[in-house]
């Protein structure tokens, strides 16, 4: 039987707290797991401690794996050290899993830390619920009750209150002092500082010896805080996506104008070195020293600057000399900092705004406005509709960020300027990313909100840029097909025949709430060749997503064009056919570079937030029959953030019934009513392909 201890910290700093347990509290028959991010600590090699990376994602996969080898070595108990930001996503998770196992007998504990600004001021805003009233025990039988049923959704609340479930110790940054009494009188409630009370002069000598920090060092850094005119400059330990010059530069003239000895970089990264007068003593100290272990070295650091992180506020206020941060005060995210610190009795600290991005620009950088595109192609020729809008408003190049597999079908957009390959993006386009996001050009077309939202998707995307006024004819998606080959598609329609009335049929699979039977587009299909149809069935088995595939269809008399073009070929195809059939699925979005006829079943969806302009005209030459059960459009209520597969998504019982009962029959007889009306306009007789 064994005792399992789990370290889980996912920040690019160690979480020094795990190595003092994993040093101290250590017994005979104990396993300790780390999961953390930066590997380069040297832990002593100790038989049953082991070191993982922290996963990229958290899956169900790697939470399953974490519990399963608890089970493999019969552990009698487990402890969690772990972050509060991590409720929903692994504590309340590894909870749930080891539920029975406590039942027969499993001690389970957890150990929550703070390891952000964000973490304090989520605490904060639990203070202020607290103090007007919130009624937290009820909270906790409610999250009592998730446990057991898994039911109900999250609420931020939980992560205070996991001492509901099972015994929790919280360690709060002492940066904020909870003010509610209640909260604040709770044992189980500390702050940092009371955990260094917990070690003494033995085991902080050992953790020291750990984090690579010797007797002799500390006593050397102690003599010269107390001898020299000395500087400890905190940085993030981040690589920043312009560099580190502007902060070296910075840095270089407080050190010269203040007249430094001694400067002590922690966790630096730059080369303010190259920059200093030779008379100054640069030093960096190991990567995991920090402003926190120099405390329990008892070393007091005179004057601090550094960047505006979470690891400078270790040190003393009244020894914190200067704030940096690396974009101009007016910064979304910066002012937001400072109105906090303001508010935390923080605001008379100077603050020193490099600037980042406004340097870069007076050196002459243009800034482009940058699209990240989604992988479907659907989403894909949606935003090359939105980028037609856009283009007459927003200055700068178009450059959009996509799967490879859809570059030759983005390059017929006469709006798009770059296309970067999302599988591959190079350190040079990182940094246009980045200056994009500080000037707002950074866009996401294909953000959630604006597939589940109630009107077109095109539409939502521009009006959430502020262009409210694009006409329907700017919203149209162009495709150049002037240098397309079109050679196969035309040898392929040669050789088969076909003329006069074709329709194309792209009967796909893998999305299950867009999904029809195969046995309904089987008889779909029968009904147009007993119609004297030319029936092509198109699409692709090799898409971006391997679930995505087309319905296999046995029928001799159908020409089977799967898998036999480029997607800029089948637009070619389409200017040369009649009719599209399809779900709600890529192929509409195609087909809206074309005059050709479109009829598309819609479920999730309403077909009107899809079909494509065309001609000035919303659903121009298309029809969309949409399925309807009592929770029409259920998209609008999917939950963005949730975690859950839209592609999936059903709220009635996930039976699909919408589009599973839907008869062939009845989408034949629309069709055809489609077909005898006014609304149809055939591409070939009116001379428009």
């Amino acid at each position: 039987m064994y005792n399992l201890t789990i370290y889980i910290n996912g920040e690019s700093s160690y979480n020094i707290y795990h190595f003092a347990d994993a040093l101290i509290n250590r017994r005979e028959n104990d396993v300790s797991l780390f999961f953390i991010k930066n590997k380069q600590l040297n832990l002593p090699h100790r038989e049953n401690v082991m070191i993982f990376d922290f996963p990229e994602t958290i899956t169900a996969e790697w939470l399953a794996t974490v519990y399963h080898f608890a089970r493999k070595i019969n552990a009698a108990s487990v402890r969690i050290f772990s972050a509060v930001q991590y409720g929903e996503t692994i504590n309340f998770p590894l909870i749930a899993a080891f539920r029975q196992d406590r039942l027969n007998g499993l001690s389970l504990s957890l150990c929550l830390f703070e390891s952000s600004f964000n973490d304090i001021i989520s605490r904060q805003q639990y203070n202020a619920l607290l103090n007007e009233g919130l009624p937290w025990r009820a909270y906790g039988k409610n999250f009592q009750q998730k446990l057991l049923t898994d039911s109900g959704e999250w609420d931020e609340v939980y992560n205070y209150l996991f001492n509901q479930l099972v015994p929790t110790q919280y360690y709060f940054y002492d940066f904020y002092k909870n003010d509610n009494p209640e909260f604040s009188s709770a044992s189980h409630y500390r702050y940092l500082s009371d955990f260094h009370h917990t070690l003494d002069r033995e085991a902080v000598n050992r953790l020291l010896s750990l984090l690579g920090a010797g007797v002799s060092m500390i006593d050397t850094l102690r003599e010269v805080c107390e001898q020299k005119k000395t500087l400890f400059f905190v940085d993030d330990g981040t690589d920043h996506p312009l560099g580190e010059s502007g902060k070296d530069a910075c840095l270089a003239r407080e050190i010269q104008n203040k007249g430094f000895e001694f400067v002590f970089l922690l966790n630096y990264k730059g080369a303010v070195e190259n920059l200093c007068p030779s008379g100054v003593n640069i030093l960096r100290l190991p990567e995991a020293m920090t402003l926190e272990v120099l405390t329990l070295a008892g070393i007091t650091p005179g004057e601090v600057y550094g960047l505006c992180s979470q690891a400078i506020f270790a040190a003393k206020k009244e020894n914190i000399k200067a704030l940096f941060f690396h974009e101009d005060c007016g910064q979304e995210s910066n002012k937001k900092l400072c109105q906090y610190l303001d508010a935390n009795r923080y605001g008379d600290i100077p603050r020193l705004f490099i600037n980042e991005t406004q340097r870069r620009l007076e050196q002459g950088y243009t800034p482009g406005q940058i699209f990240l595109l989604a992988d479907s192609m659907g989403d894909v020729l949606f935003a090359a509709g939105a980028l037609n809008a856009l283009r007459e408003t927003l200055p700068g190049p178009f450059i959009c960020i996509v799967p490879q597999i859809y570059h030759g079908l983005l390059s017929l957009c006469p709006w798009v300027d770059e296309i970067w390959p999302s599988e591959s993006v190079s350190k040079e386009q990182h940094e246009e990313i980045y200056i994009a996001r500080q000037l707002g050009n950074f866009h996401l077309p294909s953000a959630v909100r604006h597939i589940v939202d109630e009107k077109h998707q095109i539409d939502s995307f521009v009006e959430f840029t502020g262009q409210r006024k694009a006409s329907p004819a700017r919203k149209e998606i162009v495709l150049s097909l002037d240098q397309v080959d079109k050679t196969k598609v035309d040898a392929f329609l040669k050789e088969n025949n076909l003329t006069g009335r074709v329709v194309l049929i792209h009967p796909n699979s893998g999305v299950a709430n867009r999904t029809w039977p195969a046995a309904a587009w089987e008889a779909l299909i029968e009904r147009f060749l007993d119609d004297g149809w030319s029936v092509v069935l198109i699409g692709s088995n090799n898409n971006f997503y391997s679930h995505k595939k087309t319905v296999e269809i046995n029928n001799s008399r159908v020409f089977n064009a799967i898998d036999k073009f480029t997607m800029s070929e089948t637009v070619y195809l389409m200017t040369r056919t009649t009719l599209l059939v399809a779900s709600d699925s890529g192929p509409v979005a195609l087909a809206a570079a074309t005059d050709i006829a479109i009829c598309a079943l819609y479920s999730v969806v309403p077909g009107e937030y899809r079909l494509p302009y065309r001609h000035g005209v919303p659903g121009w030459n298309a029809l969309a029959v949409n399925q309807t059960c009592q929770y029409r459009h259920c998209a609008k209520s999917f939950t963005l953030g949730s975690g859950m597969n839209f592609d999936v998504w059903c709220p009635n019982n996930k039976t699909y019934a919408c589009v599973r009962n839907y008869q062939p029959d009845d989408f034949y007889r629309e069709i055809t009513q489609f077909l005898a009306s006014s609304r149809f306009i055939n591409p070939s007789a009116s001379g428009a392909a």
